[in-house]
């Protein structure tokens, strides 16, 4: 980290949040080796409030932020959930195609619940991968369905010349 002439510490929360339960055995046991290993930052249990006390003293040789800040790296990040990445991706595309029809057709907008799905989709830790498995178990399958419908309204609606009440 680019501050570290300054304060050599970075905090790194581990576990599952949101309802996730915490950090697992594994996770415990690989901050457990890794503690000291040579070649490898050290690692130590702490608490949140310690790490800001400590870091408390230095905050004035560390940069500030005026303004909104929204940190937006969560954005395209990889996770073991590639089939979410895929129906995510898959109801982007068809919404895209559908919307490429109803402008060739001369039809309205698409209708926005799809969208707003899709939207919601990039909330939080839905795409990132680190909800918890329900999440999943329900919002593949309602992407998938939603670019599937997208996709099929829009063929429906080029084979009938533009009829653009579909969708």
């Amino acid at each position: 980290h680019r501050q570290s002439h300054v304060h050599p510490e970075a905090l790194h929360c581990i576990g599952y949040g949101d309802g996730g339960g915490g950090p697992t055995a594994e996770m415990c046991e690989r901050v457990r080796r890794l503690g000291d290993l040579q070649g490898m930052p050290a690692s130590r249990w702490g608490t949140i409030e310690g790490f800001f006390e400590r870091l408390e003293s230095k905050k004035a040789l560390l940069p500030t932020w005026q303004g909104e800040m929204y940190l937006e790296y969560h954005r395209g990040v990889q996770t073991t959930h590639g089939n979410l990445k895929a129906a995510f991706r898959g109801l982007e595309r068809g919404l895209q195609i559908h919307e490429a029809v109803r402008c060739v057709t001369g039809g309205g907008p698409v209708g926005d619940h799809a969208w707003k799905r899709l939207v919601f989709s990039q909330f939080h830790d839905y795409i990132p991968g680190s909800s918890i498995q329900r999440v999943y178990d329900e919002g593949v399958p309602e992407l998938e369905s939603l670019g599937e419908g997208a996709v099929s309204a829009a063929a429906d609606e080029l084979s009938v010349g533009g009829d653009s009440t579909a969708g």
